[in-house]
């Protein structure tokens, strides 16, 4: 469905998880996250604003920026994406 929404994006933290940014549908969307938690795995609450979405399908796109400070690696966890 068309429409504009509020979107809260859950995503996970941990020690091997680096940094990412991301866009939807080209624009900016959660444009810096750092998901490195030294403490272990913890999620975080994301608001990331106002979208519009177009019918049918839109593109979420995850770049890598940054490794984790512990050992190098880069791994990103989305838990899911809520959309008001």
């Amino acid at each position: 469905e068309a429409g504009t929404f509020a979107v809260t994006a859950v995503l996970t933290r941990a020690p091997d998880y680096g940094r990412v940014a991301m866009t939807l549908n080209g624009r900016p969307f959660i444009p810096a996250f750092n998901g490195h938690d030294k403490d272990g795995v913890t999620t975080a609450v994301v608001e990331a604003g106002r979208h519009a979405l177009r019918q049918g399908e839109n593109t979420l796109r995850i770049t890598i920026t940054g490794p984790s400070p512990v050992d190098g690696r880069a791994f990103f966890g989305l838990d899911c994406l809520k959309f008001r």
